[in-house]
């Protein structure tokens, strides 16, 4: 009988045949624990995914059944068009509406109203007066959206073109001071040209910034 190379003389090589499978096994029962692993977390995946999927699609019909409700809200209300400016009165009459219901959601969180035009801001006041809804609104197409004829209605000579507006019936004198500033603000250098963070919150004008803003996908929604 021969010697194991790796024990003293006299040792008998049958005696690693019980380490041999002892190994073996070890080894095996390694190899299925990893398997496992690999095949658990695969599943965890899946599954992870599919109910991200589901909420996306839940949070999907969510807005859009806020969309339609706050629609026909301020429809019901005498005198509303799409793209009308709204104030924080009326977004504060809307989501106690909203919450009473369809319960919680995006839209009536609480810190939206802090996003949206009091009702005594001088440009709400314009849009309120006889035929000022119809002038300004037509204005706030033209010039995509109210974010200028806010800035006209806090300076004197703005005020006074916005009242000529109304009192004419036309905007087409706003829509040219506008479209004049915009153009001298484009010549001056770019240090001169204020600079506005990505992170800057809009103010809410209408029924779609409002939406928008409740169910906005960055994290601008949080900090509101």
């Amino acid at each position: 009988m021969g010697t194991h190379p790796l024990r003293p003389p006299g040792v008998d090589v049958r005696l690693d045949l019980p380490l041999f499978a002892f190994k073996s096994l070890h080894f095996l029962w390694c190899a299925v624990i990893k398997l496992g692993f690999h095949l658990t977390l695969l599943f965890s995946v899946f599954f992870i995914a599919k109910i991200a999927i589901a909420e996306q699609d839940s949070s999907s019909q969510q807005q859009k059944v806020v969309s339609e409700t706050a629609r026909l809200y301020l429809e019901s209300n005498n005198g509303y068009q799409p793209g009308d400016l709204i104030t924080e009165s009326q977004i504060e009459e809307l989501q106690h509406y909203l919450r009473k219901s369809l319960g919680k959601s995006p839209a009536t969180h609480r810190g939206l109203l802090n996003r949206t035009l009091k009702d005594t801001a001088p440009l709400s006041r314009f849009f309120y007066r006889e035929q000022g809804n119809q002038v300004l609104r037509s204005a706030a197409e033209k010039l995509g959206g109210y974010v200028k004829l806010e800035a006209l209605s806090l300076e004197q000579k703005g005020r006074q073109a916005l009242q000529r507006a109304i009192s004419t019936g036309s905007e087409a004198e706003i829509v040219t001071m506008v479209e004049a500033s915009r153009q001298n603000s484009s010549e001056k250098p770019t240090s001169e040209q204020k600079k506005t963070s990505p992170y800057h919150l809009r103010v809410i004008y209408t029924l779609e910034d409002f939406l928008e803003a409740a169910f906005a996908k960055s994290s601008e929604k949080i900090a509101l």
